[in-house]
């Protein structure tokens, strides 16, 4: 339903558009390969998605402690100007490019969540 024009969310979407979306990119790794994990993001996620005009900002966050399953569970979370621009930018050959290492090293299958900011 959330695409249905008549819905509340759309409604209000239609009378305010987000000025910004936040997409979250969560999965896990072995603990022995975080160090590598940030090497790699800030060698080859971070410039590639930076040099994007449309990507406000990216970062790296994990959790504090190792969970249940004895990996490391953390996420990529960026900044967008538009639904449309991280779509586009996200599709980019230097976006995915720049996750080809990155993406060896992730344990569990990544679960991508993307947000409108509203206020």
């Amino acid at each position: 339903m959330a695409n249905d024009k008549s819905s509340p969310v759309s409604s209000f979407l239609e009378r305010n558009p987000p000025p910004e979306v936040l997409r979250i990119f969560r999965a896990a790794v072995h603990p022995d390969d975080v160090d590598e994990v940030i090497r790699l993001f800030e060698q080859e996620v971070r410039p590639a998605f930076s040099s994007l005009p449309s990507c406000l900002s990216i970062e790296l966050v994990m959790d504090r402690d190792v969970s249940s399953t004895g990996l490391i569970e953390g996420a990529v979370v960026s900044r967008w100007k538009s639904l449309e621009e991280m779509e586009e930018g996200i599709r980019s050959d230097a976006a995915l490019e720049s996750q080809t290492n990155i993406r060896r090293l992730l344990r569990s299958q990544p679960i991508v969540t993307v947000h409108l900011v509203i206020a």
